[in-house]
């Protein structure tokens, strides 16, 4: 899925009229939307209004008045789907700057620097954006996979996956080695991998092995033989 700038949206947060006008319009320029605030407490609400087909990327000062801009952060943070965050700002201290990058800040721009540093950063934050959403769709695809298993074929994946022959795998099930061999070419079918490696890349990939993402699928599966280095 290519994204169009239609569904890509800046958030501008700042104090200032003049600054939040002035860059969006260079903002505007570049094909981009734009929702221009003045507070965490405005910002949010209508964040939480927006489709959620939306990609964002806020650009937010530190000072905003009430809970400041690292409080904006926390609020984003805790929203269902990711939102890039660039600190566009006044002369910001060390603590600022750490808590903010600490807390997945892309970047942190003095305000001195001009407007077209944003512009720079809003490209890599969309392009950041794009990458996320397509291995969280590898990541949803791979799941799916490993979910539509049988009981008895994750228990022959099981054996596969710690480096166990089909006779091996046999003697532990109490089958025959041409049931195992069976559900062997069912397994590969299934999650659509044609050797051992993209089969073990594919279960790290949906277990969050290679991505670390909340709520991993519950596989009784161990993995003694397999690192992240060895099948990628």
């Amino acid at each position: 899925m290519i994204e169009s700038h239609q569904t890509q949206m800046v958030i501008l947060v700042d104090r200032d009229p003049l600054l939040r006008t002035r860059l969006s319009a260079a903002i505007n320029e570049r094909q981009w939307s734009t929702s221009e605030f003045e507070s965490v407490e405005t910002c949010t609400n209508a964040i939480e209004m927006l489709s959620s087909d939306l990609t964002l990327c806020v650009v937010s000062e530190f000072g905003l008045p009430g809970r400041g801009g690292l409080a904006l952060q926390d609020r984003l943070n805790a929203m269902p789907k990711p939102i890039s965050t660039i600190f566009y700002t006044e002369q910001a201290s060390t603590n600022e700057i750490v808590t903010a990058m600490n807390q997945g800040a892309l970047t942190v721009i003095e305000k001195s620097e001009g407007h077209h540093v944003v512009l720079n950063r809003l490209n890599e934050a969309f392009e950041l954006a794009r990458r996320n959403f397509e291995t969280a769709e590898q990541q949803r695809i791979a799941r799916d996979q490993l979910r539509s298993l049988s009981r008895g074929e994750t228990e022959v994946l099981e054996g596969i996956l710690n480096g166990k022959l089909n006779k091996e795998i046999a003697q532990q099930l109490n089958l025959s080695v041409r049931t195992i061999e069976q559900r062997r070419r069912q397994i590969f079918n299934k999650l659509d991998v044609q050797h051992p490696a993209s089969l073990a890349q594919k279960v790290m990939q949906a277990t969050h092995l290679l991505n670390k993402q909340p709520a991993p699928i519950e596989l009784n599966i161990s993995l003694p033989m397999i690192s992240a280095e060895s099948v990628i």
